[in-house]
Formats: C-alpha cells, sequence, structure tokens
C-alpha cells in the first residue's frame, strides 16, 4: 500500500501520502495543489495537511 502501509482505510488512495507515492503530486500538480490548499486538517501519522479530512490517514483538525 503506498504511502502508509498501516492505514486500512478503504479510500486510502485518495490520501496525501498515497497520491504522493504514486507520483500524482507531479503529474497533476493542479489537482494535487487543490487537495492541500487551505488546509483544515493535519494527518497525525505522516503530518501531511489537507483540506479535507478524507485525504488523510489520521487527520486532526488544525
Amino acid at each position: 500500500m503506498a504511502g502508509n502501509p498501516d492505514c486500512g482505510k478503504d479510500n486510502h488512495k485518495m490520501h496525501i501520502c498515497a497520491l504522493k507515492a504514486d507520483g500524482f503530486d507531479k503529474q497533476n500538480p493542479d489537482e494535487f495543489r487543490a487537495l492541500i490548499a487551505d488546509p483544515q486538517y493535519k494527518c497525525q501519522k505522516c503530518g501531511a495537511q489537507a483540506k479535507n479530512r478524507e485525504n488523510l490517514c489520521e487527520p486532526v483538525k488544525l
């Protein structure tokens, strides 16, 4: 499992860590920036920040 191998969530492929591991941030920079713009949550596992909690493995509100 790309990114965080311990994440067991069904939507892990849409988490920031998995997207970066798959190169999504480089292949689709505008779409990736939209996911991380105006961050509202931070992942307790990797420290990534995102607008929506659904894009993180272990989100906490900023």
